[in-house]
């Protein structure tokens, strides 16, 4: 019978479910099996992840090969030799091995499926994380983290312990306004992968940024290195003279020298909105077709059109904005200036830079509600690692080796934990590719029967080969 923790017990060989169910209403695989399961389900999980990963790489180099950078052949081999893919599937398929061969295990010796299996299968798993290179290493394990502390914080919501309403967004603003501040102030306390991409993707380039970090800073300004700032990138006749003249001790760095090719903030915005428009669309296009016709393949085959035509919405809305928010951080910059200009604010402030970011953090409404708290946890261990390491160059935070693992199997426990128990408390995207991941690894699916609408509506239901 059922346990009154709502805990499944398994009895007599099978499992008894609460009626909220679990993930996996069957019973425990004989211990003579789960080493060959395991070893099936690792090899399976790093095919597919050298697909998915390379997948979505070739369709990024063929953007360059349409723009004539590369070749195809060039591209083909890229995909198909780089480190990073096969790290990648090493990775993913070790964790999905170790997931399922402890948690196996787990069940078989302590005959019932629980939280507690969960978490230590998962934060096992963890482990595999060692295959990955240290710079990814921190950045998967941040965003980890906090999925896994996600998962834990609503399944106190939905017990009513605790609840903040537009959290994600308040999140995501604050997590935006530490990235943007750190981006103008301190950009070696951000990824620098990361911090290149924003400069990439921004409307300010490397020696503008520069000269801003000097008047912030109240360091001394070099006239003559402005003036060549400002020519590098292309300024016109009259914002070279602006540089020029700006002396040693400039109170801001004025917007004829911030955007030297026009005058024109309102055309600076605009031109901001669609360059990192057309920066970003191929990449937001080819991360929702990918996954899509990878772990919905079925449904991508019966409805090719309306599916494609989902996910490029999706895909010009995401990148619409990602655009607002660097346009209007552009925007705000300017009109700082012109309260500088005009006596009502006496200087530039570093953390005016700061308030820019919270603002416009503001955009994360453009994005579809279901994609908030994402975008919320993709910006948050970003902005926590700013601040960490700020503290620890000041010798306020501690160093730990292998600290990212740490973390790392730390999130994944909390996240099998709640996926194999309570997969309501788990994120809709995240809970969609677990399961789909755990579909295509595991020996055996009943989900066959259900169409993939059915399935997606349906609880978890994976059985294993006896």
């Amino acid at each position: 019978m059922v346990a009154a923790d709502g805990v499944a017990r398994i009895e007599n060989g099978k499992a008894k479910l609460p009626p909220t169910g679990t993930v996996r209403p069957i019973p425990p695989l004989p211990a003579t099996q789960i080493p060959a399961h395991a070893l099936r389900v690792g090899i399976r999980g790093a095919l597919l992840a050298f697909a998915i990963r390379s997948g979505i790489a070739f369709l990024i180099r063929l953007v360059m090969v349409f723009k004539r950078k590369t070749t195809l052949r060039e591209a083909i081999v890229h995909v198909l030799t780089a480190k990073a893919h096969r790290s990648f599937a090493y990775f993913i398929g070790s964790f999905g091995a170790i997931w399922k061969g402890v948690d196996n295990t787990l069940r078989l010796i302590r005959k019932k499926d629980d939280k507690l299996n969960g978490f230590v299968a998962g934060a096992c798993a963890g482990l595999a994380l060692g295959f990955e290179e240290r710079g990814r290493r921190i950045n998967i394990a941040q965003q980890i983290l906090v999925r896994g502390l996600r998962c834990v914080f609503h399944g106190m919501r939905t017990r009513e312990i605790f609840h903040l309403p537009h959290s994600e967004s308040l999140l995501f603003a604050l997590g935006s306004a530490q990235i943007m501040y750190a981006y103008v102030q301190h950009p070696t306390t951000i990824p620098h992968s990361f911090y290149k991409f924003i400069v990439k993707s921004g409307p300010i380039p490397e020696p503008i940024l520069r000269l801003v970090r000097m008047v912030t800073r109240n360091q001394p300004f070099d006239p003559a290195a402005a003036v060549e700032a400002v020519t590098k990138v292309q300024g016109t006749a009259h914002a070279i003279a602006t540089a020029a003249a700006l002396g040693t001790h400039p109170v801001i760095t004025p917007c004829e020298v911030l955007h030297p090719w026009t005058q024109n903030c309102h055309l600076q915005t605009a031109w901001a909105f669609s360059k990192t428009f057309r920066i970003i669309i191929p990449v937001y296009a080819a991360l929702n077709l990918v996954p899509m016709m990878l772990l919905k393949m079925k449904s991508f085959i019966r409805h090719p059109i309306p599916l494609a035509k989902h996910a490029l919405f999706n895909a010009g809305r995401s990148s619409i904005f990602l655009a607002t928010f660097v346009s209007s951080y552009m925007f705000f910059a300017c009109r700082y200036r012109d309260l500088v200009k005009a006596n009502i604010i006496p200087r530039d402030s570093r953390y005016a830079y700061w308030l820019f970011g919270m603002l416009a953090g503001g955009s994360i409404f453009i994005e579809q509600r279901s994609r908030r708290s994402d975008l919320a946890i993709y910006v948050l261990p970003r902005a926590v690692e700013s601040l960490y390491t700020v503290m620890r160059h000041r010798k306020l935070a501690p160093r730990i080796k292998y600290f990212e693992i740490l973390m790392f199997s730390v999130g994944t426990g909390c996240i099998i934990s709640f996926f194999q128990t309570e997969p309501s408390a788990v994120s809709g995207v995240l809970q969609r590719i677990i399961r789909r991941f755990e579909i295509a690894i595991e020996d055996k699916r009943v989900d066959d029967e259900l169409s993939d609408d059915e399935s997606e509506a349906a609880p978890p239901k994976v059985a294993w080969a006896k």
